[in-house]
């Protein structure tokens, strides 16, 4: 059950030192998250709006895209009527695409600067901790996000954590502080090993 990587950086929070911050931390990430959603949905529009040949190098090969686009761009004075109104058209949609695909990369990069270095934790769950915690509720919070870091603010709140098939309640204590919500809820059950006297016997 390792989590490559997360080991190191289990204490290095998102909100650093200041536990105050964490709702404002959090509800960034979870904004940006969105914003990086949406900005992704948009994209793949774009890329469906392009000619089927272009679409893998809207994906993998961009420079090819721009190439196109300028060879368009100097043919296009030689075009007229049907030709010309299809190469403005191809010419707009190639524009849409580069200004998804800018805007994409734009909200991903602001994404990995907040999550760089830090101990990644679901915004959603961490905020439903946080309004647990002004209201006082303890109701069981479940969850899909096995690769959350168990933050200081999860103690003594339970989190029914999804092994793949159930979840699995998970009562936070200090000790767990720094490790993954999936370490505690295993997606296999060890039953123990066979009976040495169930040999399978062979054929002779």
């Amino acid at each position: 059950m390792g989590f490559k990587g997360a080991w190191a950086k289990r204490h290095k929070y998102l909100y650093g030192d200041n536990p105050e911050k964490a709702k404002e931390v959090f509800t960034q990430l979870l904004r940006l998250q969105r914003k990086l959603a949406e900005a992704h949905k948009k994209l793949k529009r774009a890329i469906d709006l392009l000619p089927k040949d272009l679409r893998y190098e809207a994906v993998h090969a961009p420079e090819v895209v721009k190439q196109y686009k300028a060879n368009l761009l100097e043919q296009i004075g030689q075009l007229e009527g049907e030709e010309k109104n299809k190469a403005d058209l191809l010419i707009e949609r190639i524009e849409q695409y580069e200004r998804a695909r800018e805007r994409y990369f734009k909200v991903r990069e602001e994404l990995r600067k907040l999550l760089k270095g830090k101990a990644y934790c679901d915004p959603k769950l961490m905020l439903r901790i946080l309004h647990q915690k002004e209201t006082g509720d303890r109701k069981v919070i479940k969850t899909y996000s096995r690769d959350s870091t168990i933050y200081p603010e999860f103690v003594g709140h339970t989190i029914a954590v999804h092994n793949g098939k159930t979840f699995v309640p998970v009562y936070i204590t200090q000790e767990m502080v720094g490790h993954k919500l999936g370490e505690f809820a295993p997606t296999r059950t060890f039953r123990g090993h066979p009976d040495k006297s169930a040999k399978v016997v062979k054929k002779k």
